[in-house]
């Protein structure tokens, strides 16, 4: 499980094998992964190779006052980090539909 992650579908439901061919082709991995689909949207994906797991591993960062919830602020965390595909600041609760 260590190098395992979850993932959300968002949006439209697609075929487990649209996803599986998605992900391989988005993060463009040196080893294969294993899938599985869970429930609600939900896969987990297993890495073989640790780096492929560094590679696509997000970062979430809980109890971040809502002050630093701006783009350019978490932009700025992130590119410290490493680069940044995407920002979700909707992540907190209160700011969920």
């Amino acid at each position: 499980m260590a190098n395992t992650i979850i993932v959300k579908l968002l949006g439209g439901r697609i075929s487990f094998n649209v996803l599986l061919n998605k992900i391989n082709l988005l993060w463009n991995l040196q080893c294969q992964i294993q899938l599985m689909d869970l429930e609600n949207n939900l896969y987990l994906v297993h890495f073989q190779d640790e780096s492929d797991y560094n590679k696509v591993v997000w970062i979430r960062l809980p109890g971040l006052p809502k002050i630093y919830y701006s783009n350019c602020l978490l932009r700025v965390i992130g590119q410290t980090i490493g680069p940044v595909v995407k920002l979700d600041v909707q992540m907190d609760c209160a700011c969920r539909g």
